[in-house]
């Protein structure tokens, strides 16, 4: 039985790590092309020229969205690869959230360029991933990009984490929740994980401390990241949420949780909505769909609710949801290819419809019984 483990080849999380990017960049390239989202540009900019002894001739920077559609789509990620070229980069760096990690490692992955990851939320599995997931450009899922490897370097800055606005940061813990309830049916499941080999101990190890560290910590930290503050708590949610989710996820593999998350991604309504705030509601829709013990859906909703996270379909802008657009999202969840097949109950877009409807009544029962403990 051939079982793989991945993971990037080095991992920097700490406060300031961000001036040392040239430090790394001077490792594994010459000139580095520079992916940063336009949200965070002009504080982030300064603290990269900083790095490079103000010399702006020693990089090439990008502006996410500025000349292409802000996602990472074809269009986006193809237009970065030809503007590196012209200014004579052999490496990228992405700096910012998902999207900006995604187009970068894309890139990267077509020119057979080095990666280096800079998360400036901890909201996703994307900095440590060897994967990017691909949108069409009017925001709808299209597919998973495998990659050739995990990114070189991941330099993980908690003093600009702890300043994002709160609700990215909370998105992330049941992103990182989600690489548990995943890879506990698809282990049992006994499917491939994403790098093409079965689960190692060390994987399914990694996914039972992520789900360990987030409840312990998550509630905690989410008062620090309020308070924009680096605490114990802070410093081990964001590692959980970085890079034990982003490791544990593709070293064992996505389920349910992920694919309903996909599926939303149809409706325009949920557009507005962060990857990780639709991942909690898959997450129930899985838990649903499997059957889990009450005590442990009821876990899940009270941490969610306490988080003001959505354990329903109104918080996901989609209260008016019809029993046809529900069927749709189902269908889609479970076309060829999606990780819900990795569940150990048989999928049918009939099931995972019931498995949605019920989720939502169970988000709706537990919103009565806990409250937002942030507000």
């Amino acid at each position: 039985m051939k079982k793989i483990f991945g993971s990037p080849s080095r991992y920097i999380q700490g406060m300031g790590v961000l001036k040392e990017l040239s430090k790394y960049t001077a490792i594994h390239g010459s000139k580095p092309a520079i992916l940063v989202d336009p949200d965070i540009a002009e504080d982030i900019l300064k603290i990269v020229k900083e790095s490079f002894g103000g010399d702006e001739s020693k990089y090439y920077v990008e502006i996410l969205g500025k000349d292409s559609p802000r996602i990472c789509c074809e269009e986006t990620f193809n237009l970065l690869r030809k503007n590196a070229k012209a200014n004579g980069c052999d490496l990228y760096v992405g700096i910012g959230g998902g999207t900006s990690l995604d187009v970068a490692k894309a890139a990267a992955h077509f020119d057979k360029a080095p990666m280096i990851s800079c998360p400036t939320i901890s909201a996703t599995d994307a900095p440590c991933s060897a994967l990017s997931v691909i949108y069409h450009p009017d925001g709808v899922w299209d597919y998973h990009l495998f990659l050739d490897k995990n990114p070189n370097v991941v330099l993980v800055d908690e003093d600009i984490i702890v300043h994002a606005p709160l609700r990215y940061n909370l998105a992330g813990m049941p992103d990182a929740l989600s690489t548990y309830y995943e890879a506990a049916t698809a282990n049992a499941a006994n499917v491939d994980n994403f790098l093409g080999g079965k689960h190692t101990v060390v994987s399914q190890t990694i996914a039972d401390l992520c789900y360990e560290t987030i409840y312990e910590y998550g509630e905690q930290a989410a008062f620090a990241f309020k308070a924009h503050a680096v605490t114990p708590a802070v410093e081990k949610v964001v590692e959980a949420s970085t890079l034990l989710s982003g490791v544990g996820f593709e070293s064992n593999q996505s389920a349910a949780s992920h694919a309903i998350q996909n599926a939303m991604t149809a409706i325009p309504a949920s557009h507005d909505y962060f990857h990780g705030e639709k991942v909690a509601f898959g997450i129930l829709g899985q838990l649903a769909l499997e059957s889990w013990e009450d005590e442990e859906i009821e876990k899940f909703c009270r941490f969610c609710i306490h988080l003001g996270l959505p354990v329903t379909l109104e918080e996901l802008g989609m209260a008016d949801l019809s029993d046809e657009d529900v069927m749709k999202m189902a269908t889609l969840a479970c076309k060829e290819g999606e990780t819900i097949h990795n569940t150990v109950v048989p999928v049918t877009p009939r099931v995972v419809f019931d498995a949605i409807k019920t989720a939502d009544q169970l988000g709706h029962y537990y919103r009565t019984k806990y409250e937002n403990i942030l507000n």
